[in-house]
């Protein structure tokens, strides 16, 4: 009380008026002493001086303050609760503090305890509440209203602001149309809400409004509408609003001048850009980042290094330093010692772990092909962000390691992170240079459900992964379905269509395209003239390219040269290549003469290819492909010492052909295969199978083309090279693998040689033999009109009568078991599920009844359920199911109605026995393909083997005594007793009239036994 009482004794003229006017003289000089002590930041002394002194508002408000401004808001809190009296600013002040400090909710609480108190807050309390972000703008709207505020322009504007910021649009432009009075700030609030909702012509339509009312546009209204016109992508209108910033004296400032600066730079006009920063007396931080970020963007790494260096010489901030940019800069250079540099100097600045920079590293190192490092930084990372991953996810894409990016993706599932659109797009990337298709789909119904597919980027990259999967129809569908297009998803289908050597639906897309008042860009000339190359449509493509140089003023880039050179040589204008190779403005590079010398082994051209070969052998002289085409030239000609002599320079240069490599994707793995590689565990099995298409290739005409092969080894080498290239080791494993009618996709790292894409065409067709089958059934003329006739009363006399009739329908309250083995069946062979039934009859059997247009079902006798376990009764739900995911259809119910005696229905006798023959070897080949399916669901041969062995002499009391590995060995002498020609003769007399494959055959290890592929249990990301 020293200090209090010292303090009033010290009277000043200025002090005795005050007496005179009422004012407590003492509590007004200690509150000035209390004003100093906080000022200059003795809060001890402040504290001290406070407790002594008779308080009142402005002591208490000036107490809390002080704490607030040096940080100490537990202090203010305590001091807060513990007033006797608080008025409005006390209420006021503590709810700015603690928006202030990041905590909202506590500031819109504090307003209610005001409320509560019966304090009535004014127009600053109110303010001070709304601006929070979570305040609740359409609670408070009516209690404004009540407190008589709702004419107060600061407080509306406030409001307004509030809704705008909101989202809430139209409840601001209510707000804005019942305002009396409006001034400069009401009419910036509602320009930024309609630019922040993309309302650019009603943005437009206030600004014209404000400028009508005489208002002035102030720094914050040229910066909304630059956002205006940049989402308008209208740079006329920039230049428009340009020239008022400069005609408004009043707001030449940094400010706006940055905000011109972003606009030129989103709008990509490097030439306005750089003209207004040269112009600029001013330049701050954000200057120079926006002129870095705006060269970066366009690859202009000189520019950028220059204006870094100039913001290093100028003094800014290291934390405004654009380290970022320019560790994004040194990746795109490829320049590992200005990355490392950089690097040094941000652990030095300790930065280094910040979240940008530490992104911005992993992309760096690897883009600069150095993964270890990239992984080493984001292993160091204190909190691993979804862009943290997809940096590295896209690193490992960057270097071509698909399968850990795949990996690598999983673990980020498994971390509870949710992929946005760029990690999609990334790792749909690796999908489709893996065909993972499988993969691709779940990305795909992600995008849907999580609504990324809104996005033309994820939309852009899908169609990419489907066309590159060789999916045309999932491709199209999707392009289909996209909300918005632009020149990247047309770009996607006309490449995918010439991927699939569609040309001229690759041009119809292109017309298409045009037609809808899209501008085509080098990557869709390119896409064109690729479809071109495939097709070899050397008038078309030439066209295309003028077109592209003339009418759009596009100049060629190398890939364009590249696939016009590649075009003509395919069709054997060398004269027209030579020209076209002349008029490149810059030199070819090896992929244009590796496009010139395989053009020159396609023809024949001997002196062009050796000129190729030359030019290779200085470019690129670790490629074993120029020394593999120019030995193989030479020896095609005849020349065997020119061929001896490549050989022998590619041994001296110590350079090796690089094995041809193609993988497969089943359930999820891959599988790669070599060229005559005998390591894998199945390659018994593959081989076999290969043996056996071989045979059938023969039948339909199938000549090896050894040309393909090494010229300098016998016919007998050569066909065995031929037989076990890598991607038809891929197809063999694949076929013993999967289901029938699943599409077998095979990636490769080398291109396909052409005596693999003839046997490729023709393995197709003979391993969709049942479809082929009913095909050549449905060819008979009338034949699918006849039978869907005849079908129509059959299946309700015979379907209805015999089967449902007489039958017990399965459902998830009747026989609920078979219900669930059903259901788990069609789950796995992904589709829909048809009714069952279960029928007395004391013959073991199972039949699938089918009519275009109708519901299909399945028929189990009960002793056939009685015979078998669960696992192996739904082995054959799934054999059944089988027939219904091959389409089998219409025929298949013609094929069981023969075999149930239907045909005595009149007027089928006359068809039945014209048919009989053909449907039961029809029939035949259909219960082999669907043995398939049987395996992919229960997963186990054992089992499929079991129920062929009970049905071939089971019964439920000697079930226990079967021995399916003597089964087995009984099969095999099935088949070494039917090799001699009389067996053979026999066992077709034996089976010709049969409706299935002997159950011996069918088990024997051509059939189920090699079919099977035990595959591994992974632990898989979900991604619903």
């Amino acid at each position: 009380m020293d200090t209090a009482v010292r303090l009033a004794g010290r009277v000043t003229p200025t002090d005795a008026r005050m007496v005179k006017t009422g004012f407590d003289l003492v509590t007004y000089r200690l509150n000035l002493h209390l004003n100093h002590l906080i000022s200059s930041g003795r809060l001890a002394q402040a504290r001290k001086l406070f407790d002594q002194m008779p308080q009142n508002a402005f002591s208490l408000n000036r107490m809390l303050c002080g704490y607030f401004r040096f940080g100490n808001l537990p202090a203010a809190e305590a001091l807060f609760r513990a007033a006797p009296h608080r008025d409005a600013v006390t209420w006021t002040v503590m709810m700015r503090a603690l928006t202030e400090y990041g905590r909202g909710p506590d500031a819109v609480s504090l307003f209610r305890d005001m409320l509560r108190e019966g304090v009535a807050p004014d127009c600053v309390a109110v303010n001070t509440v709304l601006n929070v972000p979570e305040c609740g703008v359409a609670t408070l709207h009516p209690f404004v209203a009540k407190l008589g505020l709702g004419t107060n322009v600061v407080v509306c504007n406030t409001l307004l602001d509030a809704y705008c910021k909101h989202g809430l649009l139209a409840a601001g432009r209510r707000v804005f149309l019942e305002m009396p009075n409006r001034d400069s700030v009401t009419y910036n609030a509602m320009i930024m809400g309609c630019s922040r909702e993309g309302l650019h012509s009603e943005a437009l339509e206030l600004f014209a409004a404000m400028r009508r009312a005489g208002l002035g546009a102030s720094q914050f209204t040229f910066s909304s509408m630059l956002t205006v016109a940049t989402g308008m992508a209208d740079l006329q209108l920039g230049h428009q609003i340009h020239g008022l910033v400069a005609r408004a004296t009043s707001v030449h400032n940094v400010f706006v001048n940055n905000s011109l600066l972003d606009f030129y730079s989103k709008c990509d006009s490097l030439g306005d850009l750089k003209q207004l920063f040269d112009e600029m007396s001013e330049r701050d931080n954000v200057s120079y980042n926006v002129m870095i970020a705006a060269y970066t963007w366009n690859r202009c790494a000189s520019t950028v290094l220059k204006l870094f260096r100039e913001m290093q010489k100028l003094g800014f901030d290291r934390w405004a330093l654009p380290y970022a940019s320019l560790l994004s800069v040194a990746g795109s250079l490829l320049d590992i010692q200005i990355g490392k540099q950089i690097h040094a100097q941000l652990v030095l600045l300790g930065l280094a772990s910040e979240d940008l920079v530490g992104n911005a590293l992993i992309d760096m190192y690897s883009k600069c092909g150095m993964l270890d490092a990239a992984k080493a930084n984001f292993a160091n990372k204190s909190e691993k962000t979804v862009v943290s991953w997809t940096q590295l996810i896209t690193g490992y894409i960057q270097n071509g390691q698909h399968e850990d990016a795949v990996q690598l993706f999983c673990d980020m599932r498994r971390a509870d992170l949710c992929p946005d659109s760029a990690t999609c797009s990334s790792i749909m990337k690796a999908s489709s240079s893996l065909a993972m298709i499988g993969l691709g789909r779940q990305i795909h119904s992600y995008l849907i459900k999580s609504g990324h597919m809104c996005s033309v980027f994820s939309g852009s990259a899908l169609l990419d992964m489907y066309g590159k999967c060789g999916c045309l129809d999932e491709t199209l569908r999707t392009f289909d379905e996209m909300p918005e297009k632009n020149s990247i998803t047309w770009n996607a289908v006309i490449s995918a269509y010439a991927q699939y050597g569609q040309a001229k639906n690759a041009i119809r897309m292109f017309e298409s395209m045009l037609h809808c008042g899209l501008y085509p860009d080098p990557v869709t000339f390119l896409s064109v003239l690729g479809a071109c190359s495939h097709n070899g449509l050397a008038k078309d493509c030439m066209k295309y390219f003028d077109l592209m140089k003339h009418h759009y003023c596009i100049s060629p880039w190398k890939e364009h040269y590249s696939c016009v050179i590649d075009t003509l040589g395919r069709a054997g204008c060398f004269d027209e290549l030579q020209k076209v190779l002349g008029e490149m403005p810059f030199e070819a590079d090896p992929i244009i003469w590796s496009s010139i010398l395989h053009s020159c082994k396609i023809h024949g051209n001997q002196d062009l290819a050796t000129v190729a070969a030359e030019k290779l052998f200085s470019m690129a002289p670790t490629d074993a492909t120029t020394y593999v085409i120019l030995s193989n030239i030479y020896a095609k000609a005849g020349q065997w010492e020119d061929a001896a002599r490549v050989k022998k320079i590619m041994r001296d240069r110590g350079v090796r052909k690089e094995s041809g490599s193609s993988w497969v994707e089943i359930k999820q793995k891959i599988y790669s295969f070599s060229s005559n590689d005998h390591t894998n565990p199945m390659i018994a099995e593959i081989k076999e199978e290969l043996e056996r298409l071989y045979k059938e290739m023969e039948k339909l005409g199938y000549e090896p083309d050894t040309s393909c092969a090494l010229h300098l080894v016998d016919d007998e080498l050569k066909l065995e090279s031929l037989k076990y290239h890598s991607e038809r080791l891929a197809i063999g494993f694949a076929l013993i693998n999967t289901p029938p009618g699943t599409p077998i996709r095979v990636m490769k790292n080398l291109t396909a040689c052409l005596d693999c894409h003839a046997a490729i065409k023709m393995i197709s067709k003979i391993v969709n033999r049942d479809i082929i089958n009913t095909l050549l059934l449905r060819a008979v003329p009338g034949l699918n009109d006849v039978g869907k006739a005849l079908l129509g009363p059959v299946s309700e006399q015979v379907m209805v009568l015999q089967n449902i009739g007489t039958s017990v329908l399965v459902s998830p309250n009747q026989l609920p078991e078979l219900h669930q083995l059903l259901a788990e069946a069609a789950k796995l062979l992904n589709t829909e599920a048809p009714d069952l039934y279960i029928r007395q009859n004391p013959v073991p059997n199972a039949y699938t009844l089918a009519i275009n247009g109708k519901k299909p079902f399945i028929v189990v006798h009960t002793s056939l359920v009685e015979l078998l376990t669960r696992k192996e009764l739904q082995a054959v739900l799934a054999h059944e199911l089988g027939h219904l995911k091959c389409d089998h259809g219409v025929w298949l119910t013609f094929a069981n109605i023969l075999t149930m005696g239907a045909y005595t229905v009149p007027g089928f006798g006359m068809v039945a026995g014209f048919l009989e023959e053909q449907l039961y070897r029809w029939l035949r080949a259909a219960e082999l393909t669907c043995d398939r399916a049987a395996l992919l669901v229960v997963q186990d041969p054992k089992v499929v083997i079991s129920v062929l062995m009970k049905l071939a002499g089971g019964c439920p009391s000697l079930a226990d005594q079967l021995n399916v590995d003597a089964f087995l060995e009984q099969a095999r002498s099935y088949d070494k007793a039917a090799s001699n020609p009389f067996g053979w003769y026999i066992r077709n007399a034996q089976t010709r009239e049969l409706s299935h494959p002997l159950p011996v055959m069918r088990a024997r290890p051509s059939g189920v036994d090699s079919q099977w592929l035990v595959y591994e249990t992974e632990e898989c990301f979900d991604l619903e």
